[in-house]
């Protein structure tokens, strides 16, 4: 009988949300409302949903994915009704219902999906116009409080709804970006934006044409954006690459499957760049990790195909007039370095490689020395400061057998003479300073 009683108890839900709007009939609503203003009294910031792609197109479908954030552990539950703004109904603006879908949503019960929905909405020239369209969410969290009669308090956002909106373009841009996921990396729209380097190097005006960027999240929600700048000056833009070749050359590798180019390493964020004919390629990515698969899919697959030009670096090295070789500043292959910043804290570079600085005496012979012992030298030479210098007179280094090496070796008087000390005088052959 208990069991009974617990498996039909009704489950302790949130109340049911208010109409968005404001009105109390659904559907009667404000007209289109920037997310930059000031938010509507019924509405708040829309938070842990995913809104994909952000810049859809029509014939697109706009995926919304509500979903409990791993760090929650209180009960975490979403309406399983959202509404967009219908912009097309002749008389009013109205907010029309989308229900979750339940095979991608959590478990449904009387309208709350647990820990997760997701709604589909196709994007149609009947239902929206182009520019920024709207669509509203509602979730509730167990706030670990109860009320007098022990039920659960939740936090629903303030009561409001989670306000949030998608940008319909017409344009696109299939010649220049790939405007579809990539792998398991969602793409979430495209734009014109305004050229930039991305490798830190002043570019001449006149130089840079129209720029494009798509951006693509990945499972871990790590974002990339992948940027294409039409090149009207190739000649000029390489004379302005090659004023910094210096920098540049640290950063000349290979990512994504033999894509040459420049790696840059900042602050939140890695980016790759590449010449690809009159257009400059750059994959940025948020975080420290470099995504290369969207690399090779834009050097190797049509459209657009943008293949690197592997012999960029030594064109930037002919057009700043520098010659190969250790010392020019410029890490070349064999080369590890041009300078001590180029290798690790403890290291320093001798002869463009990294090493830890020898310590002449510590009977360790390290690079750039050549023994620590005579029994390191050859035959008639001995070790002296780490280095081999041939034994005898006259290799200014006191050895047996011999009284002196230079005239202050001797006493005053004398004279230092084939590494012996002469008291000289006139007439013996011998010529000294007196």
């Amino acid at each position: 009988m208990l069991f009974l009683l617990v498996s039909c108890a009704k489950e302790d839900l949130p109340p049911t949300p208010p109409p968005p709007g404001g009105e109390a009939d659904v559907g009667r609503a404000i007209g289109g409302v920037p997310i930059a203003a000031a938010l509507p009294a019924w509405a708040a910031r829309i938070l842990y949903t995913d809104i994909s792609p952000e810049r859809p197109r029509f014939g697109d479908t706009v995926v919304v994915t509500v979903e409990k954030p791993s760090t929650f552990q209180r009960d975490f539950l979403v309406f399983s009704e959202a509404y967009v703004l219908n912009k097309k109904v002749p008389s009013y603006l109205f907010w029309e219902k989308v229900n979750a879908d339940s095979s991608l949503s959590g478990s449904i019960t009387q309208k709350w999906a647990r820990n997760k929905a997701v709604f589909k909405i196709p994007i149609t020239q009947e239902r929206f116009t182009s520019g920024l369209d709207y669509l509203v969410v509602y979730w509730c969290v167990d706030s670990g409080m109860r009320d007098s009669q022990g039920k659960k308090i939740w936090e629903c956002n303030g009561n409001k709804w989670g306000l949030g909106a998608f940008d319909v373009v017409t344009e696109a841009y299939p010649d220049f970006l790939i405007e579809k996921d990539i792998e398991n990396n969602r793409f979430k729209g495209s734009a014109k934006v305004t050229p930039q380097s991305f490798v830190n190097v002043q570019v001449s005006s006149g130089v840079f044409g129209n720029a494009y960027a798509a951006s693509y999240l990945d499972l871990l929600s790590v974002m990339t954006n992948v940027t294409v700048v039409e090149l009207l000056d190739v000649a000029q833009f390489k004379k302005d690459l090659s004023k910094d070749i210096a920098n540049l050359s640290a950063g000349w590798t290979t990512k994504g499957g033999n894509v040459c180019g420049f790696l840059n390493v900042g602050s939140g964020f890695v980016s790759f760049s590449w010449l690809s004919g009159y257009y400059w390629v750059t994959v940025k990515s948020s975080g420290n990790v470099l995504d290369e698969a969207k690399i090779g899919n834009y050097a190797k697959f049509k459209p657009p195909k943008y293949q690197s030009n592997c012999n960029l670096l030594n064109e930037l090295k002919t057009i700043a007039n520098i010659s190969e070789g250790c010392g020019n500043l410029i890490v070349e292959a064999g080369e590890e370095c041009e300078r001590n910043a180029q290798c690790a804290e403890e290291e320093v570079c001798r002869d463009c490689v990294c090493v830890i600085p020898s310590v002449c005496g510590n009977n360790e012979t390290e690079y750039g020395e050549d023994c620590e012992s005579d029994a390191e030298c050859e035959e008639n030479e001995i070790c002296s400061d780490c280095k081999c210098i041939p034994a005898g007179c006259g290799n200014k280094l006191l050895e047996e057998g011999e009284e002196c090496e230079a005239h202050k070796d001797c006493d005053e008087g004398e004279y230092c003479i084939d590494c012996e000390c002469i008291a000289s005088s006139c007439g013996d052959e011998f010529l000294t300073p007196d």
